[in-house]
């Protein structure tokens, strides 16, 4: 699975299930070589809606500590995913950019 700094991610409202959309991930059928998929949209259902105590940033207010439900943990830890991911496309340069000052 392929996730990157500009994947869409939604939780649904059944407290189980988180959607990602425009993923890319590899297949494999039998024996045959690996395929690369892209723009494959992704839903995982979750066994259970617990989850632990602690604070989640939602709209960069942090939450007082209460019990949040193992979707809401999975798509933090992702969207935490993509935030480190879109500081390290930022580090540039990226290609057909150049320097123009080195401090």
């Amino acid at each position: 699975m392929e996730v990157l700094r500009n994947t869409h991610i939604a939780q649904l409202d059944d407290d189980r299930t988180v959607l990602l959309k425009g993923v890319g991930c590899t297949g494999q059928k039998g024996t045959e070589q690996p395929t690369l998929l892209r723009g494959v949209d992704m839903s995982f259902h979750l066994a259970t809606p617990k989850g632990k105590t602690f604070p989640l940033p939602l709209a960069g207010i942090v939450e007082t500590h209460r019990n949040h439900t193992a979707a809401e943990e999975f798509v933090a830890k992702l969207e935490d995913m993509k935030m480190e991911l879109f500081v390290m496309y930022l580090k540039g340069p990226r290609p057909g950019e150049r320097p123009l000052l080195k401090l």
